[in-house]
């Protein structure tokens, strides 16, 4: 935890660089060309995670399988495999679409996002190489490393950013500085990653010997995970798409859009950072103990990853559902976007269980079923936009996300439970959380009637914010689900 701890401080200092950043985008440009950003970010993300997903974390645990079996250039044999797997996805098809942009125009509905998709693009070859980098990093546990070079990364962009947002004359040209600061990140960190690498006595060695395990044990995350991504870009296209066929103006759907992906999204996934910090810290330690057959460890971390988890999205959720209005106000001061917040932070239980199951089930070669219960989620997901949009407009992207990661997390705990046999328990864990968070909601409810027109919504997210984590703490302790005495004990 103490690691965790570092991980999480480094996750949540990036995350809040970049949340500052964000609010910066939002206010130079409008929630239209914001939409655009977020639409060619989302495509970007698609051939990044295709190329180079699953390697990270599937070259951490065949370095750990190498070590265990005393094989140390086996180590070094599987990095290399993975930096000729990424170039071997990246390189071809980032070529073919600067290339051939004409004919692979039709990818977006709005012309502009693809003069933007290409100056990005050649980050996706950069970034996919610097992934397995990361992974040689989360294989030898140098979380402090991989940190930094994140943290950096992060500003890196919001600088650059800042500064030719800044020079630019008009909101086109900001927009198109946004994108040229996203490449010169990328640049950095790989530059900076491949000198550490290199300084940590990383060497490049015969990568076929380990190319064909690493390409089938990655193949499932990478897949999932791309079509993740992939989802996103579908939902970035279907449903302004499908606002428009309701009714409304291409510019008012994109701009909803922009509100809800673009403003509320990024808050609701503010736990992902903490859990992917747990994840990523928990995943070498699993791997390990699955390999030594340490059922003993492997089981007491699991339960404390998914306690964790659930802890988190207990203190934040009440806190976002009633101040999302006031929290829209104060950082974005855009109304829809808190409200939209305000009536999506619910999701934020399911995703959790969803993140960290899905961690866990990657690290104990488990990759086949999240990937099945990953496609059994989008399918709703794009049931929902396709068909629902007419009825209930840009609600229907939230509903399409909670049943999802509600459908993924309850598959994802049944092979957990038949792995580790605690199927009650997380059962009863997520009941009685789930209670403490919908009695904790009731509670911000009742002061949020009391507090407005009193008091600025500064002061009633600060005030509501402290009495709801309050309220949480003591109602957990009261429930005796989880002592926060173990945070600071072996």
């Amino acid at each position: 935890m103490k690691t965790a701890l570092v991980v999480t401080i480094f996750s949540c200092v990036e995350r809040f660089i970049g949340f500052l950043y964000r609010i910066f985008l939002a206010r130079s440009l409008d929630a239209e060309l914001i939409g655009i950003y977020q639409v060619t970010l989302s495509v970007i993300g698609v051939l990044v995670t295709l190329s180079a997903s699953g390697i990270p974390i599937t070259v951490s645990r065949l370095m750990i399988k190498e070590r265990e079996s005393g094989n140390i250039r086996g180590e070094n044999d599987v990095v290399s495999a993975g930096i000729l797997s990424s170039l071997i996805l990246s390189l071809p098809i980032t070529l073919i679409l600067y290339f051939f942009k004409n004919q692979f125009s039709f990818i977006f509905a709005d012309a502009r996002c693809y003069d933007l998709f290409l100056i990005i693009l050649p980050g996706v070859v950069i970034t996919s190489v610097y992934a397995v980098i990361r992974g040689y990093f989360w294989g030898n546990q140098n979380f402090f490393t991989y940190s930094l070079i994140e943290l950096l990364e992060e500003v890196v962009m919001c600088l650059s950013g800042v500064i030719i947002i800044t020079l630019s004359k008009n909101a086109w040209q900001k927009t198109l500085g946004a994108g040229q600061s996203v490449l010169i990140s990328y640049i950095f960190s790989f530059i900076l990653s491949t000198a550490t690498f290199i300084l940590k006595s990383g060497k490049i060695t015969n990568p076929l010997l380990k190319l064909k395990p690493l390409m089938k044990s990655s193949s499932p995350i990478t897949l999932m995970r791309t079509l993740t991504s992939f989802l996103g870009s579908i939902v970035a296209i279907i449903l302004p798409n499908k606002l428009v066929a309701s009714g409304l103006s291409q510019n008012l759907s994109m701009k909803l859009f922009g509100e809800l992906s673009g403003m509320a999204m990024p808050l609701l996934f503010i736990p992902s950072t903490v859990i992917g910090s747990i994840a990523l810290v928990i995943v070498p330690k699993l791997s390990q103990s699955y390999y030594r057959k340490d059922s003993k460890n492997l089981n007491f971390a699991i339960l404390k990853s998914v306690d964790y988890s659930l802890i988190i999205s207990c203190l934040i959720v009440p806190i976002f559902i009633a101040c999302g209005n006031e929290i829209g106000q104060i950082i974005y001061k855009n109304q829809n976007a808190g409200h939209y917040l305000s009536v999506s932070a619910f999701i934020m239980v399911p995703m959790s269980l969803t993140l960290i199951s899905n961690s866990i089930l990657n690290s104990l070669n488990r990759e086949k079923f999240t990937l099945i219960n990953f496609i059994l989620g989008a399918v709703c997901m794009i049931f929902s936009v396709m068909f629902l949009t007419k009825f209930v407009g840009v609600y229907s992207l939230i509903i399409g996300y909670l049943i999802s990661y509600v459908l993924t997390s309850l598959l994802n705990f049944i092979m957990l439970s038949k792995i580790t046999h605690h199927g009650k328990i997380y059962l009863k864990k997520t009941s009685i959380y789930t209670l403490i968070v919908a009695v904790t909601t009731l509670l911000g409810f009742f002061m949020h009637g009391i507090l407005f027109g009193r008091v600025s919504n500064f002061v009633m997210v600060l005030i509501l914010g402290v009495l709801l984590l309050a309220f949480s703490c003591v109602f957990i302790f009261v429930c005796g689900i989880f002592d926060f005495k173990k945070i600071f004990t072996n």
